[in-house]
């Protein structure tokens, strides 16, 4: 009987029989770390978009790209849900549509506050001269603080008159394309200039 326990130290048995341990080794370790990914990440307990009722729309509705992450978001009605997917803590797959942040409210000129979900606390967003928004969220894991760079803005119009009020102007009535009035979230062209 030839094998590894029989083969003396250097015989071309001992390297067949211990090339082979190695490749047997590196397919274990390779499916191994495959499968492991693959079971660690689940998905976010976080509710769609459609299980969260619609606020008020705000002069901050848009998408916005998150600092932290560089993950996008849709700020529409009250609410923020995500637009392009993530990984949270590591292990959690956020996808598009889960909402991230509700019962967002103006409560002062360039001044929102709501509830962050993933953080489980209070959240509140402070509108910047540039249109970034600047977020502190009181989470039960600790403090967190962020900004979302603006992406695409519903109603520019409308958010610069909230900047204006917010430094202390007054706000100057909406110019030409503005969409002021409608408030429609689906576009951000005047109506008539939609692409068919």
């Amino acid at each position: 009987m030839t094998g590894f326990r029989n083969a003396p130290y250097g015989s071309p048995c001992f390297a067949r029989c211990l090339r082979g341990f190695w490749v047997a080794l590196g397919l274990l370790i390779v499916s191994c770390v495959s499968i492991s990914t693959a079971d660690a990440q689940m998905r976010a307990l976080l509710p769609d978009k459609s299980e969260v009722p619609p606020g008020e729309p705000l002069p901050i509705d848009g998408v916005y790209t998150l600092a932290f992450n560089g993950a996008k978001y849709r700020f529409e009605a009250g609410r923020a849900y995500l637009v392009t997917p993530y990984t949270h803590l590591f292990v959690m797959q956020v996808t598009p549509g889960m909402v991230a942040t509700k019962d967002i409210v103006r409560t002062g000129p360039g001044v929102y506050d709501g509830y962050d979900l993933p953080s489980l606390g209070p959240w509140r967003a402070t509108l910047q001269p540039d249109g970034s928004i600047k977020v502190q969220i009181q989470g039960k894991f600790g403090p967190f603080s962020s900004v979302f760079a603006p992406v695409e803005i519903d109603d520019p119009d409308w958010l610069r008159a909230e900047i204006v009020e917010m430094q202390g102007g007054t706000p100057q009535t909406a110019g030409f394309g503005s969409r002021a009035g409608s408030r429609k979230t689906d576009s951000i062209y005047p109506p008539g200039w939609d692409a068919p």
